[in-house]
């Protein structure tokens, strides 16, 4: 099926209050809510890691964002077009936990080849947000797939603001390496406490499916 079968054409452009009411709805959901925290918050605050990359090694952060771009190419690659939907659920805590606990690797100042490689790999695993991504758009009714979608989207870039700007106020009072470990930290505890929230959320979903 192509993407213009599976796409909801809306008759007309939804009003403020249509919009206002599905977006009560959706932060109603407590499912939705924990996928839009996993999909949000770890994410932006390895974008606040990355921002740092300049102030950490400004001779080497162009080596450092090449290689972030190249993992972030090949795990959105290997999980969106290797790996089966079973196989993107199943790996999906595994990836989240994966893009920030390389990141780690900094309380120590690894050298470059080391850090380039950390780069490398964590970034592989922002594709995390593919499996969790088709979490939420199954437990989303078909009208408002769209809007869920713009709305994951501008919070995501969002909390990528507010991850530069956290990492940042760190970077102010503590070196940037230090500033880097702590967000990954951060990023790693939110992943870890909300994993059962996650898990929740798909056996809400199968019980959807099944209905």
């Amino acid at each position: 099926m192509t993407v213009r079968e599976r796409s909801i054409r809306l008759t007309r452009r939804p009003g403020l209050r249509q919009t206002w009411t599905t977006n009560i709805a959706l932060f109603s959901h407590s499912g939705q809510r924990a996928l839009l925290l996993n999909l949000w918050v770890p994410n932006g605050l390895i974008v606040g890691c990355e921002a740092l990359f300049i102030s950490y090694a400004p001779h080497q952060a162009g080596v450092f964002l090449a290689a972030g771009s190249a993992g972030m190419l090949l795990g959105d690659l290997t999980v969106g077009r290797v790996l089966t939907a079973e196989q993107r659920r199943r790996y999906a805590f595994a990836l989240r936990l994966l893009l920030a606990v390389p990141y780690l690797l900094f309380a120590i100042h690894p050298p470059v080849l080391v850090a380039t490689a950390t780069m490398f790999i964590a970034s592989a695993s922002f594709a995390a947000t593919l499996p969790l991504q088709e979490q939420l758009l199954e437990l989303t009714p078909d009208p408002v797939r769209g809007h869920v979608q713009g709305v994951e989207s501008a919070g995501r870039m969002t909390w990528q603001s507010i991850g530069a700007a956290v990492a940042g106020g760190i970077a102010q009072h503590f070196t940037a390496g230090t500033a880097i470990t702590s967000v990954a930290a951060i990023s790693v505890a939110i992943t870890v406490f909300s994993r059962p929230f996650v898990v929740r959320a798909r056996a809400v979903r199968v019980q959807v499916t099944n209905a």
